[in-house]
Order: C-alpha cells, then sequence, then structure tokens
C-alpha cells in the first residue's frame, strides 16, 4: 500500500489519498507539465503523479484518516472554485530551484560513485610508532624535492646511486660529493665510469632543517626529500620511495647502486667488475652478505615478536653497499605490497622482499674490507665498512693507485682483478 500523506479535497469531493511522489515523477510533472494546469501545479510539485496527471485537480492540506476518505472544510480564503494561477515568475522560480536540486544529486551521485572505486589512501608514517604491523606498507610515490631530470640532465649514465642519508649529515654528503660521487670527473681509461648520485632525506623537523635541505638542493641539485619521517625506524619507507623514485626517474640506467653516507666505494673497481660480470650474475645483487642472523630481541636495534615473529631472517645483503640491475627493481616494488613490514630496510629490501621476487645474491664478502685489518687492499678491494683515515685521503690513494695502473697498461685491471671466488645464491 502506498503511504499515507494529508488528505486533500476540492470541488467538495472526499479527499483523495495520494502516493508520495519519487524525484523522477517531480520532475517529469515540472518539465514536460503533464496535466498540471491552473490550479492543479500545486498538487503535482507536492506529491506528483507517475501517470502524468494529477489525482486532484485542485489539492489543497487538509487531513485524512488511513482507509476512509474524510471531507475536509475549504480555507475561507481558497473557495471552492477553481483557484487564481499563480505569478509566473513563482511559477519559473520552483522550475529553476527543482532543476539545480536534480544537476546536483546527479554530480553528487558521480562523485560517490567515483569515489567509491578509488582505493584508499596511502598512508606513510611520520612517526616511527604509527608503522603497520603484519601488513605490507605502501610505497611513497610523492616527493617534497623530487629532481625528476635529475637522469635526463646526465646523459649515458652507467650507474645511478641513491644515498641514505639524514637531514643533520652535511659533512657526510660534502664528503661523499667529492670522493667516489665525482668520479665521472676523472679519466681512468677503460675503468672510467659514469655515475650520478642522489641523497634520500625525509620530512624536516623544524624550519631550519627544511632551511638546510632547501639551500642544499639550490646549489647541488641532487637531494631528492620524501614524505616520509626522519628516523631510523622508517629506513624501509626511504628505501622503497628511492626504489620507486629509480623506476620512475632512471629506469634507462643500467645499474643501481645503494650506500650509506659514510661508506668507502672504490667505484672504478667496482665498474670494471660489473663490466665483466656474466649473465646469470646480473640477476642477482651484489654485496657483502650475512647469513641466517638471529633476530635480536633486546637493545637499540631490537626487533618485536609482533613485527617479526621469526627467529632468524633470511640470506641479506649488508645495509652499507649494494648494486643491482635497474630492470629488476620492478620486482621488489612489485613483491613489497605482500610482504609484511620491517623496520630494517636492509633485511627487509634485499631479504624478505628479495626472497619473495626470486632475486638472489652474488656474494663479495672477499672483496669488501675493512681498513684496520687491511690497508694495503686499495685496488683488490670493491668497498670498505670501517676507515681510521679519512675518507678524502682514503680517496686520494685510490685515485693514485688507478692512474699509475692505468698509465702503465690499460688492461692491467681487466686481467688482474676478474673475480674467481663469486658464487651465486638463489634465495
Amino acid at each position: 500500500m502506498a503511504p499515507l500523506i494529508p488528505g486533500v479535497a476540492g470541488r467538495g469531493s472526499p479527499v483523495d489519498v495520494l502516493p508520495v511522489a519519487s524525484p523522477v515523477d517531480i520532475t517529469v510533472a515540472l518539465l514536460l507539465g503533464k496535466g498540471c494546469n491552473r490550479g492543479e501545479y500545486r498538487g503535482c510539485l507536492l506529491y506528483g503523479s507517475s501517470s502524468g496527471r494529477c489525482r486532484s485537480s485542485a489539492p489543497f492540506p487538509g487531513t485524512a484518516v488511513a482507509g476512509r476518505p474524510q471531507d475536509v472544510q475549504l480555507s475561507p480564503q481558497y473557495p471552492q472554485n477553481d483557484p487564481p494561477d499563480p505569478p509566473a515568475s513563482s511559477v519559473h522560480a520552483r522550475y529553476l530551484l527543482l532543476l539545480v536540486e536534480v544537476v546536483t544529486l546527479v554530480i553528487l551521485a558521480a562523485y560517490l560513485g567515483h569515489h567509491a572505486a578509488l582505493p584508499p589512501p596511502i598512508f606513510i608514517p611520520y612517526k616511527p610508532d604509527t608503522s603497520p604491523l603484519g601488513k605490507p606498507p605502501d610505497i611513497p610515490k610523492r616527493f617534497l624535492i623530487e629532481e625528476a631530470d635529475f637522469c635526463q640532465r646526465r646523459p649515458g649514465l652507467q650507474i645511478i646511486a641513491y644515498v641514505h642519508s639524514a637531514i643533520s649529515r652535511v659533512k657526510q654528503r660534502n664528503i661523499t660529493r667529492t670522493t667516489w660521487a665525482n668520479a665521472s670527473a676523472y679519466d681512468m681509461g677503460p675503468i672510467s665510469v659514469n655515475i650520478g648520485v642522489v641523497f634520500m632525506v625525509g620530512r624536516a623537523k623544524d624550519e631550519e632543517e627544511q632551511r638546510i635541505v632547501n639551500e642544499e638542493s639550490q646549489r647541488y641539485h641532487d637531494i631528492v626529500q620524501g614524505v616520509y619521517g626522519e628516523h631510523y625506524r622508517l629506513l624501509t619507507y626511504k628505501a622503497l620511495a628511492s626504489l620507486y623514485w629509480i623506476t620512475r626517474h632512471c629506469p634507462h640506467v643500467p645499474w643501481t647502486l645503494h650506500s650509506d653516507d659514510d661508506t668507502y666505494i672504490d667505484i672504478f673497481l667496482f665498474n670494471q667488475y660489473l663490466q665483466n660480470l656474466g649473465e646469470v650474475g646480473k640477476r642477482n645483487f651484489q654485496c657483502s652478505t650475512l647469513r641466517s642472523r638471529s633476530v635480536l630481541r633486546s637493545g637499540r636495534w631490537k626487533v618485536r615478536y609482533v613485527e617479526y615473529p621469526s627467529n632468524r631472517y633470511p640470506l641479506y645483503c649488508s645495509g652499507a653497499v649494494w648494486f643491482l640491475q635497474t630492470r629488476l627493481i620492478w620486482k621488489l616494488l612489485k613483491a613489497a605490497k605482500s610482504v609484511p613490514y620491517l623496520w630494517v630496510d636492509d633485511t627487509y629490501i634485499t631479504g624478505l622482499v628479495a626472497k619473495k621476487a626470486r632475486i638472489g645474491h652474488v656474494r663479495l664478502n672477499k672483496r669488501f674490507g675493512r681498513w684496520r685489518r687491511q690497508p694495503e687492499m686499495i685496488g683488490k678491494r670493491l668497498a670498505w665498512f670501517e676507515m681510521l683515515i679519512p675518507r678524502t685521503v682514503w680517496w686520494q690513494r685510490v685515485l693514485e693507485y688507478h692512474r699509475k695502473r692505468t698509465l702503465r697498461n690499460k688492461r692491467t685491471l681487466r686481467n688482474n682483478h676478474t673475480l674467481h671466488h663469486n658464487r651465486t645464491i638463489i634465495s
């Protein structure tokens, strides 16, 4: 049964109980004007008619009892004959108002339908205690400072390096810029390398930090600032943002290098090694690996059970330095969408995510050194994790070594430094 509405009466007839009109009925009645002549326009406007005709020729407010008709005394201001025609301006105003309402409803329906199909908003934490537990992290895709044309401004790049750094570590970045990150400025014959280096930083904690970032960016144009918080427990977000930035702006560069801002890398020797690498090795991480390490449950670097239930990590790269072909990075980003978040970035990216993406590791442990043990190994070690001398002094020794070898014989490094002890391990 149609819902009841206040009864109406006209011409002395019993009250006619009308169904509630839908917006479509009202629109048809108003815009097409079916049956809405003279006094009938009030009934069509208030109640509508699915048939296009008004149920009563002169409807006025009254009362009705469900189930039985009832006579209603008409108001003295409305005689039983036809009421006067409404002013034309009033009718046009009603038509215009209804048209605006209909258009608004259509726009609102389209808006809600569009946003209902959109994925949930991306959440990038500013503080570490808001990081997700037990589910994959969102990949940061927005940047406060992006340097989108960095690789386009440097044609012929062989290596794109992204360096994890904190905003406050200005000195470390400057030293990196004057040492291995500036290797493209040196002609070393067959081992010359064309490398581009960007420094990845997070959100500034205050205006002073943002001022540092802005001035450094304007001077060097090698700062990429993400929207994640600047905290060591958010380094995984920094790593994911870095990988996304490279796939978006530098996919054509053959090799990607990750490094911290305090490492010592013989980039000439590393480039020579990569040139001689076989096809199997090119499908894997090139790094110093850590195998089946126990999970720390106490101390500053502790990982809670709810963050990582297993007691051991899979095989992964030491986070200080690793190489990977750029064409494989998209696999890491795809796999990260299904690997639960872990704030230990080197374990997460090169261990858990690499295992999901089926990317293995070439173990270069014997090619990574510590200066305090092997100071004479320049030309034989690809990188160092510890140094007892300033990096600028070490870099001058590296340059002297390669200049001498290049002047003597341009094929010396190719013949003498082929690595015989590498082995590939598929995670």
